[in-house]
């Protein structure tokens, strides 16, 4: 059972990381296509938000790739063994990190709404980069809660 657990926990908030990740791109991508973006101080803001929140949605990718690395290298054995607390705190790691992701690109759709130039009921890439801004948001947050779930089971 913990071997399963830990495969359903990294590859699920793996998926839920990369899909909340190109969303958040996409929704960065539709931003910049507004034809005020470069006079608007909110729609820059939520650029910048939504591309730190890429950025580090990629790189928890990257740390979870390392560890299924070192988990298969070591030995399942091995790490089950000696490393439990070394997966506790990746996990924990992780956590922090998805829940701060969440929280900018929360960030970054609420100042798409602050802008007095963003109409999403005229603009069809202004509309497009709220929701996906909103789906990066929600995606995010179902990894925090998969890693909830995951976390309480693994230390169980």
């Amino acid at each position: 059972m913990g071997i399963a657990l830990y495969i359903v926990t990294f590859l699920g908030v793996g998926a839920l990381l990369a899909t909340g990740g190109v969303y958040s791109i996409l929704a960065a991508e539709n931003v910049i296509k507004n034809k005020h973006y470069d006079k608007d101080q909110d729609l820059q803001n939520s650029h910048k938000y939504l591309s730190i929140a890429s950025a580090l949605c990629w790189s928890g990718i990257a740390l979870l790739i390392i560890l299924i690395i070192l988990y298969i290298a070591f030995g399942i054995e091995t790490i089950e063994y000696t490393g439990q607390w070394l997966v506790i705190a990746f996990l924990i790691f992780i956590l922090g990190l998805s829940v701060g992701v969440g929280i900018l690109c929360a960030i970054g759709a609420s100042d798409m709404k602050k802008s007095s130039n963003f109409d999403p009921s005229t603009s069809t890439t202004d509309e497009l980069a709220y929701k996906d801004a909103i789906l990066a948001t929600v995606l995010i947050l179902g990894a925090v809660g998969l890693l909830l779930v995951g976390g309480i089971g693994i230390i169980i």
